[in-house]
């Protein structure tokens, strides 16, 4: 089944199929993250590839040849249990393999705090991640809510990012890890009011301007 069953390596249509696993929805599925699967199948297809999905629940094992790997988000509790589960198999089998080899690995809010080496449990104390990213988490001491903009490094070949951030995590990058993006500005809600603070050259940030919002019209 190409929608929502995983066929094993034997039957796939053959090698120009993309091949993205779904892992551990039943854990990491707190925010909608189907859409990206959605999205990832969608996109894949309008240029000719056919798609094999796997939904990989937390009581199975995570197979080791897919091509694009998918971590959603998920309370302190289900991510703690996530992470547990997809260390046991050690850096051999399922996830951590498949990255080895080369693998994408597409993890948003929670499932990016497991790829790390540590993230903050349930009372902030330091939970073991599965290392294969050198970056650590933490909670934060206020939570960033807001539209954020990035320019990302020009070696990955992507144009400038936008979204929408609501967290509390604070992620540190290790020596052995890159940057992938700088901020270039964000626009926090605070107190009934929005601010946006600009980066300047030299680490400082300064608050701006922000023009008035559009009213909406009649209807």
């Amino acid at each position: 089944m190409s929608e929502s069953g995983y066929r094993p390596p034997s039957q796939y249509r053959g090698p120009s199929a993309v091949r993205l696993v779904w892992v551990y929805p039943d854990l990491l599925s707190t925010y909608g993250d189907r859409g990206n699967l959605l999205v990832l199948a969608r996109r894949a297809r309008l240029r000719g590839f056919p798609v094999e999905i796997a939904e990989v629940n937390s009581d199975q094992g995570v197979p080791a040849d897919g091509d694009i790997y998918l971590l959603g988000g998920g309370e302190d509790l289900p991510q703690i249990l996530a992470a547990r589960r997809l260390a046991a198999g050690g850096q051999r089998a399922g996830l951590a393999a498949a990255a080895a080899r080369g693998a994408v690995v597409f993890a948003v809010c929670a499932g990016y705090q497991i790829v790390g080496t540590e993230f903050g449990g349930v009372e902030g104390e330091p939970v073991p991640g599965l290392g294969l990213l050198d970056i650590r988490s933490g909670r934060g001491e206020r939570r960033g809510v807001g539209e954020i903009v990035a320019d990302v490094d020009p070696a990955l070949g992507a144009g400038r990012l936008t979204g929408f951030e609501n967290h509390q995590g604070v992620t540190r990058r290790g020596p052995e890890a890159g940057q992938a993006a700088g901020q270039r500005g964000r626009r926090r809600r605070q107190r009934g009011r929005d601010r946006r603070r600009v980066h300047r050259p030299g680490g400082r940030h300064l608050p701006a301007r922000t023009r008035p919002r559009p009213q909406p019209g009649p209807g």
